[in-house]
């Protein structure tokens, strides 16, 4: 579940495609860590409409829902209200046993600072609420916050290159820590 970066992006401003979006690429690897089930990234989603879209998640049975949200927060001046949505997404797949499976936001070319602290916010979130969070960063971004070069088209969305770390990053994560 997620915006535009779980979608993946069929604006050819941005020519990412729906097949080359992170969750895309993980789910259709030969040694993919999971079952492919549905992919729920709607381009613009905040992380209060992702949570609004939380039960049509429960409605497909899974054992665990990848979220990715928070970038259109930023984006919208929202970001205030980032954390207790993935706090309540989390509660709400929780509830219905469902593991719920964050992860931290790709950089950000445009708004690098702002998504440099919402990855602090989420991963202090996660230590003290022992939640799951897969760590998309490291790989991908330079040092100030920003893509490394040639992986984002546009400097909001991963190029396929970036699409394809950020479903290895995925991969490693989940291998080690598989479900029960």
């Amino acid at each position: 579940m997620g915006d535009s970066i779980t979608a993946g992006n069929t604006n050819a401003l941005v020519n990412v495609g729906a097949n080359n979006s992170y969750f895309d690429i993980l789910g259709c690897k030969d040694d993919s860590p999971i079952t492919y089930v549905a992919n729920l990234g709607i381009r613009r989603d905040t992380s209060a409409q992702v949570l609004a879209r939380v039960p049509d998640a429960i409605a497909l049975s899974p054992r665990q829902v990848l979220i990715l949200a928070g970038a259109n927060d930023i984006i919208t001046g929202a970001d205030s209200e980032t954390i207790n949505n993935l706090d309540a997404i989390r509660t709400e797949l929780e509830g219905e046993g469902i593991r719920a499976v964050f992860g931290t936001l790709p950089p950000s070319d445009i708004y690098p600072a702002e998504t440099i602290a919402m990855n602090a916010q989420i991963t202090e979130w996660a230590s003290i609420n022992s939640a799951f969070v897969i760590d998309y960063w490291p790989e991908i971004a330079d040092s100030d916050g920003h893509y490394e070069p040639g992986f984002s088209p546009d400097g909001i969305h991963p190029s396929p290159e970036a699409s394809r770390i950020m479903a290895e990053a995925a991969t490693d994560w989940l291998k080690a820590n598989p479900l029960p």
